[in-house]
């Protein structure tokens, strides 16, 4: 039974819960109704204070646990609460998409979609100018404080376990939040190798459970489970599941002579296909679906070591981000190469260096974790357990590496969380104080991660999450990437028409629809040859965003046609403003007179 300390904690805790998802449910996205709405994020933030100060006080072991075992589950509640909003009463919001997106930030470390998130936020607004970084860098710290805090919660609860397979157990319905959402798409196509290595130990522990205890039930219910796995990713699976196989074989009893050097060194057995697993995947990773990733990375490493004045001059980060005239942006505020000695220099520099120092602190402690629970390892149980979690770490790794050079200061974070989370929560379990100070940090944590995740109930417009550098041409998203066929380029007309004329305006506008433009067959000689085939007309202001991929399709699958001749002309235009320009993007603009 809890103390009553520990009643005390649990009763403010559901309190704040339901206070939390009555506010939702009354509030509508972007706009304000009451005081009580306008107030909640200060409201929520008073009520951890207080926790937080009775935590402090207290020394109870029994309370400490209650309000991490409290943290972690009601995170994992509040993951979901406007989908059963949407369900009951109605409302179709974009934060059910951002919820999406953020895991699949956290699997990926891909920030992909600049305009799906909400940008919007208060406190996001107040990261961006204090670490004087873009509003899309600040929006990824979201999800990775929210979800660094929840499975840093997780970590301290499975490590009352043993064994590293009764911990990888354990995380493994609580991972499973982390495989829902959307697919990240593009050149880092990740989250089927995620799923696929997540949930094979657990299709496959189902089944060793029903081997051992002769169960046909158990049996039965693993081969349906071990089917849905495979259809996740057919080649990792069969890959993993190959190395299973050899696992169970070296350590039969039949097969001992035959592998006795091996089986009487199951640590050297087990690096050894360690590797190899690791190998198979990652090669099948790298070759097949980062390669262009990889190049490119490269490219522009060579570029930035041989030309780094050509690399500071095109490949910047610092173009529309603000509205007004788009022509005018150029103008003002600081160089291109200012902007980017302070942003690569002093906030890239610093964002990897820390990488660096906290991810060696991260993998030495993986290493001491090997090496306490070395000698509860059963080869047949653990070894390839032990893999997976390499491997794991390994591909997002190599996604980091790969997009080093091409990504916002955020994006190699998800590797942190996945590194150190659960080493730091072993330490923190022999450790007192580090141990108090782990649960306070990820109470605190949590709840502001939670305050970016909700929907900000103080900004007042029709869509808050279209910002001014939507509405200046930085919409780079890209509509497909698929090989084979040319990459479109996105320009959403719903999404700025909604911003400009509200969302009443926009459905007395039977022009104004909700999709995308690709480009032509053929280029004309009039604005048609630059793509524009009647999209929204801004104010006679038109956007174009085109990709360095659009272009590598177009030279590749397109040779006869004359997109490679009409992108160059595009480019040479004099009259044609380029106003932003990030190395995959260049978006231009054009004065529709």
């Amino acid at each position: 039974m809890f103390s009553r300390a520990g009643k005390s904690i649990l009763s403010a805790s559901f309190l704040l819960f339901g206070l939390t998802v009555f506010t939702l449910s009354q509030m509508e996205i972007g706009r304000v109704y009451s005081i009580p709405q306008a107030l909640f994020p200060l409201s929520l933030m008073i009520a951890v204070g207080f926790l937080l100060f009775f935590y402090l006080t207290l020394q109870s072991e029994e309370f400490e646990a209650s309000i991490v075992s409290l943290t972690v589950i009601t995170g994992l509640l509040l993951s979901f609460p406007l989908l059963f909003i949407s369900g009951i009463f109605g409302y179709g919001t974009d934060t059910l998409y951002h919820l999406g997106h953020s895991r699949d930030i956290l699997q990926s470390g891909h920030f992909f979609v600049s305009n799906k998130y909400p940008l919007s936020h208060v406190l996001v607004a107040q990261i961006s100018m204090i670490l004087d970084i873009e509003l899309r860098d600040a929006a990824m710290l979201q999800p990775l404080i929210y979800f660094g805090a929840l499975l840093a919660g997780v970590g301290l609860l499975v490590n009352q376990y043993d064994t590293i397979s009764a911990k990888i157990a354990m995380l493994v319905p609580f991972a499973f939040i982390l495989s829902l959402g959307f697919d990240t798409g593009g050149y880092t196509y990740y989250k089927p190798y995620f799923s696929t290595v997540l949930f094979i130990p657990f299709g496959l522990a189902v089944l060793s459970r029903g081997v051992r205890l002769n169960s046909i039930s158990w049996t039965i219910l693993s081969f349906p489970i071990l089917l849905a796995i495979a259809f996740l990713h057919p080649v990792v699976f069969i890959a993993i599941l190959g190395m299973f196989a050899i696992y169970y074989a070296v350590s039969s009893s039949e097969l001992n002579r035959l592998f006795n050097p091996l089986v009487n060194r199951p640590r050297r057995l087990s690096l050894a296909l360690a590797v190899l697993v690791v190998s198979i995947i990652f090669s099948y990773w790298i070759i097949i679906k980062a390669q262009p990733a990889v190049a490119l990375t490269f490219e522009r490493a060579l570029n930035l070591i041989l030309s780094p004045g050509e690399f500071f001059a095109n490949d910047y980060r610092g173009g529309a981000v603000s509205g007004g005239n788009p022509q005018s942006l150029l103008k003002s505020g600081v160089s291109r190469t200012e902007y980017l000695l302070r942003n690569y220099a002093l906030v890239y520099g610093g964002a990897l260096l820390a990488l660096i120092m906290i991810g060696t602190w991260g993998l030495w402690s993986l290493f001491r974790l090997y090496q306490e629970d070395r000698y509860n390892l059963d080869l047949s149980r653990d070894g390839l357990i032990f893999a997976w979690l390499i491997g794991s770490g390994a591909l997002l790794a190599g996604n980091a590496v790969a997009n080093i050079l091409n990504v916002g200061i955020t994006r190699p974070v998800p590797l942190l969380v996945v590194i150190f989370a659960i080493p730091l929560a072993r330490i923190a379990t022999y450790d007192y104080r580090a141990r108090r100070l782990s649960v306070a940090a990820l109470v605190i944590c949590a709840s502001v991660g939670l305050l970016l995740i909700f929907p900000s109930p103080v900004t007042y417009s029709s869509t808050p999450q279209a910002t001014d550098q939507d509405i200046s041409g930085m919409d780079w998203v890209i509509s497909e990437k698929g090989s084979g066929e040319i990459n479109g380029y996105t320009l959403d007309q719903h999404r700025f028409g909604s911003y400009l004329l509200g969302m009443r305006g926009l459905h007395e506008r039977d022009d104004v629809v909700n999709s995308g433009a690709f480009l032509p067959t053929a280029f004309d000689t009039q604005l048609e040859e630059y793509g524009q085939t009647g999209e929204l007309d801004l104010n006679g202001q038109v956007y174009i965003p085109i990709s360095e991929r659009d272009q590598w399709r177009v030279s590749r699958f397109y040779e006869s046609q004359p997109h490679e001749q009409g992108l160059d002309r595009l480019s040479k235009d004099s009259d044609i403003a380029k106003i932003y320009a990030n190395g995959e993007v260049d978006t231009y603009y054009i004065e529709n007179n």
